[in-house]
């Protein structure tokens, strides 16, 4: 059920395309411990909880959206969570065109301002 309500939700916008022309390759929920993690962006934290991620890769048509959200616990709190991307197009068989995006966000506002973001465009080539 909650697959086809997520592929519904991003199948909405894509007017072009059909519902059978959405799915989901993989979904998964991970849940780790963390029991040592440095992380230079938030100084002074050198020890996380729990790790939690969703992740899923969703195909529409000749693209696709390979997802990660994670977020990091520290005292029974979110503290640090990150969303990467991959935005892609099949340009030929073994051929994509991809947008990757990377962004950290520390959710203790008096840490820093400003969030590393890193964008990319480029082509994939698959082997297999």
């Amino acid at each position: 059920m909650v697959k086809l309500l997520l592929a519904m939700a991003l199948a909405a916008p894509i007017s072009a395309y059909s519902k059978s022309n959405v799915s989901i390759d993989y979904m998964n929920l991970e849940l780790k411990r963390m029991p040592f993690q440095r992380d230079f962006y938030i100084p002074g934290q050198e020890k996380w909880d729990y790790e939690l991620s969703l992740n899923f890769r969703t195909v529409f048509g000749r693209g696709f959206l390979e997802s990660d959200l994670t977020g990091q616990t520290y005292g029974s709190r979110f503290r640090n969570m990150w969303w990467d991307y991959t935005l892609g197009f099949k340009l030929f068989d073994a051929v994509d065109v991809v947008w990757d995006h990377r962004s950290q966000h520390s959710l203790d506002l008096e840490t820093f301002e400003k969030f590393p973001v890193r964008d990319s465009v480029g082509v994939r080539i698959n082997f297999k």
